[in-house]
């Protein structure tokens, strides 16, 4: 938060992460097991990696994640496809 002013969801820790990379929201992947985490992202403009672990449903949102997986496992065959 030091660098930011701001906790996630909020916008500002997003923007933060870009400006610190020189990236555009749409070219980094935000990874979280909380959905709230992944709204936020998602709502900014960066994709986002849901860590299901406990098997939970995301929920209703138009702001779902690109990819769901149950590990990380599982996240590192999925973003090598």
């Amino acid at each position: 938060m030091a660098t930011a002013g701001y906790f996630k969801p909020h916008y500002v820790a997003y923007r933060t992460a870009c400006d610190l990379l020189g990236a555009e929201p749409d070219s980094i992947m935000h990874v979280a097991s909380h959905p709230f985490d992944c709204l936020g992202a998602k709502a900014f403009g960066t994709r986002a990696a849901y860590v299901n672990r406990r098997g939970r449903p995301f929920g209703e949102t138009p702001y779902t994640p690109d990819v769901e997986v149950a590990d990380f496992g599982e996240l590192a065959t999925a973003l090598t496809r």
